[in-house]
């Protein structure tokens, strides 16, 4: 959405730019005024999701999340944690949309840590909340942390594959 200012230091108001020749991506906008009046633009601009991350409330085909953190032990946690934390980002350009894939890099990690992954990581993937992909990557299960529409399907569908082949 545009907003002007015809006159400096009088309010900005918004600009319709369906109802103006202003298109909606416009960066330059080029007008002729009389002598003594300004004409500012300035585009406001937001992101298409939430600045928080979208959580599975438990009705339906998903998980409770809530539950599930409120029900971890320490060992879950850390590695929960770690997994959230490391969540990849597909597009650089959108980094406030991240996917379910993760990674733990053990190389980064003590003795009793590497343990911790380990054991976390066992009742984890008990609760059917994570799956390891290969050394080192992981899945979080998309009914429990809810991802972007683009690709929640695909990994639904890996999740399931990994379950499948895991067992």
């Amino acid at each position: 959405m545009l907003y002007c200012c015809i006159n400096e230091g009088e309010p900005m108001d918004q600009i319709d730019s369906k109802n103006t020749s202003i298109p909606e991506d416009a960066r330059n906008v080029n007008i002729t005024l009389a002598s003594n009046q300004v004409f500012t633009v300035s585009d406001i601009q937001y992101t298409s999701k939430p600045s928080f991350i979208m959580v599975a409330s438990g009705i339906g085909d998903t998980l409770d999340y809530t539950k599930e953190l409120l029900h971890m032990t320490s060992q879950e946690a850390f590695v929960f944690e770690l997994l959230m934390d490391n969540r990849i980002i597909p597009d650089y350009t959108k980094p406030y949309i991240k996917s379910n894939h993760s990674h733990i890099d053990n190389s980064l990690l003590s003795k009793s840590e590497k343990k911790k992954v380990y054991e976390g990581y066992k009742r984890l993937h008990a609760k059917d909340l994570i799956v390891r992909l290969s050394r080192g990557k992981y899945l979080i299960n998309p009914k429990l942390v809810i991802t972007n529409d683009a690709f929640y399907a695909t990994e639904l569908a890996t999740y399931q594959q990994a379950v499948l082949t895991a067992e």
